[in-house]
Formats: C-alpha cells, structure tokens, sequence
C-alpha cells in the first residue's frame, strides 16, 4: 500500500513539475506581447480619432454599416457601457443596422487582442481575425437592413424604456463622445491598460496553465485527432469548445497556442476565436436588453455559422 502511494507521489510532483516546466515556456514566450497588446492596443482604441466613423450610426446605408463596424473594432466602450447609449439612440428613431454591426464587431476583436493576436500566433492569424470580425460585422449590419426595409423590423427593436437617457444628446457622438475622445488621453489610456491588465491578467495566467496541464497529461495525438485537419468535423467541435472555454480577450490566445502546438489545426482555431468571444455573457446581455429576440437570434445564428464557415475556408487557403 506504502509503495502505491508513494509511486502516486511522484508521478503526481513529476506531472506537476512538467507542467510547471511548460507555463515557464509558454510565459516566458508570450508575455511581451501580452504586455505589447496592451500598451499599443490602449493607446490605439484612445489617440486614434473616431469622430467621423462615430457619424454612421445617423444613416442607415452600407457604408454606414461598414464605419459602425470598424468602429466597433476600435470602440474601447465596453459592451454594457452602450446599453443606455444605444438604447436612447434606438428610441429614438436611429437605424438598427448600423448599430448591430457595431454590437458584432466589437466582442470578435480589439486593438489589444489585434496585437496580442500577432505577437503570439503570428499576424496571418490576427489578420484573419480582424477581417472575419468586420466581414461578420458587416454581414449582419446588412441583413438587419434587409430584413427592414421588407418591414420585418417594426418591432425588433422595442427599448426598454428604463435605458433612455434624459440628455438633450441623442446621436452616437454626444452620447458616447467622452468615451471614444476623453480630454484627457494620458490618462483614459493609463486608466484602460490597468483594467485591461487587472482583467485580463488572471485569465492570460490561468490559460497558460490550462493548456500545460493538457500538454503535460493529455495523450499525444488525441488534441490533433479531435481539432486536427484529418477530423471533418474538427472546426465543429473547435466552435463548440469556445462556447465554455473562451474567457475574454487577448488572454485566451496562449491556450490555443498550446492546442495548436499539439496538432490543433488553424481552422479549428478560427472557429474557436469568432464563436467563443460571440457567446460570452457580456455582448449577449447587451444584445437582449436593446432588441428583440429575433435580432439576437440571428446575431448568435451568423457568429456560429460564419465562424465554422471561415473556419473551413481558412483551413483550404
């Protein structure tokens, strides 16, 4: 029984040890971009000047949705900040499509995720990134605008009447102008890498750690079977995966370095990078609290289908 034991001992310090050995790697690989994201993507969301992208959301025509969706890559108003902004705006009378492309964009990328993106996993797959990001933007700016001027939207976008805000404002810019060009940048961008890195920190460390355990005890071969390119339906299950494990931001990509160091293939990881930050819990209350059930649904709907559809084209290009 003693020898038991202590064989279980020792495998369990040398397992531990392992995964010690690779966090060190991993960390001592990723943390300068991690660290670079969040300096450059800080000073990009505050110094780069928004004011004529912020006019999109007076119109309603395709190019009114694709400025709404860059904007919301640039955007650093965190999604239940636009609740009451986008809330007053819609009672308002302004159009939905430019606002949607806006809410699709902004959770599916950022300056800091851009950069982190890059530094990581390298710019191909933060490219991709950004341009899935606008292109799915722009696809569902577009089908709201559709679907309204076959008047299928009278009533998707009903407010609740408890976000308006009293300001005489009611456009994009007087409402959210102090956020997107506060007066003091220094300052507002100071303030947005600490909370980025007070947020994103724990889950950058956590997911460094995650994915050595799975390095150090998984058996080799079962990642690359699963979410590798000999597996159809490896971009499926990689879309599912981000659905539970992708927390926020620039954080999650040292996880999915470890899976593709494993044979995860860069489909399946796409797929993983647009559905997992779609279903988190922050854009979807957003979502719920400005429209519709029917706006939502085909917002959740595109981010699933187009993340397993850009998952596959990515993996044959």
């Amino acid at each position: 029984m003693s020898s038991s034991i202590n064989h279980f001992l020792d495998a369990s310090l040398l397992g531990l040890a392992k995964v010690a050995q690779i966090s060190v790697r991993h960390i001592a690989h990723t943390w300068v971009y991690f660290v670079l994201g969040i300096v450059v993507g800080s000073l990009i969301s505050i110094y780069v000047p928004k004011k004529s992208l912020a006019r999109a959301f007076n119109h309603s025509g395709y190019l009114s949705i694709i400025l709404a969706s860059i904007l919301g890559v640039l955007s650093p108003v965190g999604s239940y900040a636009v609740i009451p902004i986008f809330g007053t705006m819609l009672a308002n009378g302004f159009p939905l499509a430019p606002i949607m492309a806006f809410l699709t964009a902004s959770p599916l990328m950022s300056p800091y995720v851009l950069i982190t993106t890059w530094g990581i996993l390298g710019p191909q797959m933060a490219l991709v990134r950004l341009a899935t990001a606008v292109i799915l933007a722009v696809i569902c700016g577009s089908m709201i605008k559709f679907f309204s001027g076959k008047g299928k939207l009278n009533e998707w976008a009903a407010v609740n009447p408890a976000l308006l805000d009293p300001s005489n404002s009611k456009d994009f810019w007087s409402l959210a102008g102090k956020k997107l060009d506060p007066e003091n940048k220094s300052k507002a961008a100071a303030k947005m890498m600490w909370g980025i890195t007070k947020f994103s920190g724990k889950y950058f460390i956590l997911s460094i750690i995650l994915g050595s355990v799975l390095e150090a005890f998984l058996p080799h071969g079962l990642v690359g079977g699963l979410l590798g390119a000999q597996n159809r339906f490896s971009i499926l299950w990689g879309a599912t995966l981000g659905i539970p494990i992708y927390i926020c931001g620039g954080a999650t990509v040292p996880f999915i370095l470890s899976l593709m160091e494993q044979g995860m293939d860069r489909g399946s990881a796409l797929a993983f990078f647009i559905v997992g930050p779609a279903t988190r819990v922050s854009p979807m209350v957003t979502l719920l609290a400005l429209v519709r059930k029917k706006p939502f649904a085909l917002y959740l709907g595109l981010c699933f289908v187009g993340g397993i559809l850009f998952g596959y084209l990515y993996r044959l290009f």
